[in-house]
């Protein structure tokens, strides 16, 4: 009977996914990536880039935030009960 594990891309054969994960963990050894892993990693980076560039439009930094934080407490604070 040969036993499958859930891997990243779908199932493997679990003796294998055991022997990757040790080569990572314990010896630092890498898996080469195939070539559907490079053109799905570089698909999901490109989104991810689009998806950042929207967010840069308009950055607040961590001042500010703070600073509106404040404003909204001291404008609940000040509110007749």
């Amino acid at each position: 009977m040969m036993l499958l594990e859930e891997g990243r891309g779908g199932f493997m054969d679990s003796h294998k996914y055991r022997k990757v994960m040790t080569d990572m963990f314990w010896y630092g050894v890498v898996p080469e990536e195939s070539t559907e892993d490079k053109a799905a990693r570089s698909k999901a980076e490109a989104i991810e880039a689009k998806a950042s560039i929207g967010k840069r439009a308009t950055p607040k930094t961590a001042l500010e935030e703070m600073r509106e934080l404040q404003e909204t407490i001291r404008a609940q604070g000040s509110a007749p009960e």
